[in-house]
């Protein structure tokens, strides 16, 4: 434990000017709830099933995810990458041991807690076996990814680590997020992506209790599956035409019948002559395609900032349980947004 925090204390000297470059477009994603972790927190019997030396892994990647002046968002996405990739175990072996190759039929060389292939440019295999070496390296590649923090977290490890199912780390995200929360003190089940969690209270949506389809409940009043991101964004879209109940004025059948899941949603747009652009509007749609998973992804923007950013509210995004949430992202990291129905292009 003195290692690791000693290597954290002189990590953090420098995060500040080093967070200037990594940030990413100056996003203050998850500012609030960055901390630094401390394995001694942990219950005795540890946390999510992770006991000894993992917690003390799990605590030097997210305490150089914060040296580094990166989010919430990004220690849960190591933690949850690395629990994927080596269960949070620093192992001194590779692939290459066992015989496995890559694609291209040469032998890898994968080691550490992310299995990073030090032949293939990650360092020396000394290095790659440094945890706080191996986070840095990871987490540097995370920011260069364009619009991470707005990816589904399976994705933005994806694009980093390029592993053959990009939903291979979808199933590692509850227990990052609560391996996160032990061992920091703050509450990472928004996704670790949040501007306040006091603004939780912004979850208006009528029906936060029933069971989504994952967990065999049906279609919501609005005809999409209850406490997917497509509901609740209907729901707000609902709510700002003054429709608080039934009748609904935007349902499946009138807001997008061309297909109910995100990914088909620009087509009604389309379709019916409403109005989309890469400028946000308070109260429009954000939208992404495949980039977000193979049914895309729509949040609610609740507000659009001087510096560039957008605000958004949204279900079943970088949480557990279909639950809501908000983050703040780079504009530009949204695909398209599709302006309140009914206004004509």
């Amino acid at each position: 434990m003195k290692t690791v925090a000693a290597a954290v204390t002189v990590l953090l000297l420098v995060g500040a000017f080093f967070g200037l470059m990594l940030s990413g477009g100056g996003s203050n994603c998850a500012a609030a709830l960055v901390g630094t972790a401390d394995a001694a927190n942990a219950p005795a019997d540890g946390v999510a099933g992770f006991t000894g030396d993992q917690l003390v892994n799990a605590a030097t990647i997210i305490n150089t995810a914060a040296s580094m002046g990166l989010s919430g968002q990004a220690q849960i996405i190591g933690v949850m990458t690395s629990i994927g990739e080596s269960s949070l175990v620093n192992i001194g072996y590779g692939d290459e041991d066992q015989g496995v190759t890559n694609p291209d039929g040469s032998p890898t060389c994968s080691v550490g807690l992310f299995q990073q292939q030090w032949c293939l440019g990650w360092g020396t295999r000394e290095q790659v076996l440094d945890p706080v070496y191996a986070s840095t390296q990871f987490f540097t590649r995370l920011a260069g990814v364009a619009g991470w923090e707005s990816l589904e977290p399976t994705i933005a490890a994806h694009r980093v680590q390029g592993n053959a199912d990009p939903d291979h780390y979808t199933r590692f995200l509850e227990p990052a997020q609560q391996i996160v929360t032990a061992l920091t003190g703050n509450d990472a089940s928004q996704g670790g992506c949040t501007d306040d969690p006091s603004t939780a209270a912004g979850d208006d949506y009528p029906w936060p209790n029933e069971a989504p389809d994952t967990e065999g409940g049906g279609l919501s009043p609005l005809r999409y599956y209850y406490r997917e991101c497509v509901d609740f964004v209907a729901w707000r879209l609902n709510r700002d035409a003054g429709v608080t109940a039934a009748p609904w004025k935007w349902d499946w059948s009138t807001l997008t019948p061309m297909g109910g899941n995100a990914i088909d949603w620009p087509d009604s747009w389309a379709k019916n002559g409403w109005a989309t652009s890469l400028t946000p509007r308070a109260g429009s749609v954000a939208w992404w395609g495949t980039s977000a998973g193979s049914y895309g992804h729509v949040a609610y923007v609740q507000a659009v900032n001087p510096d560039g950013t957008v605000v958004l509210e949204e279900y079943n995004w970088g949480r557990p349980k279909h639950m809501y949430g908000t983050r703040t992202v780079p504009a530009t990291s949204v695909d398209l947004f599709l302006y309140a129905p009914g206004g004509a292009e």
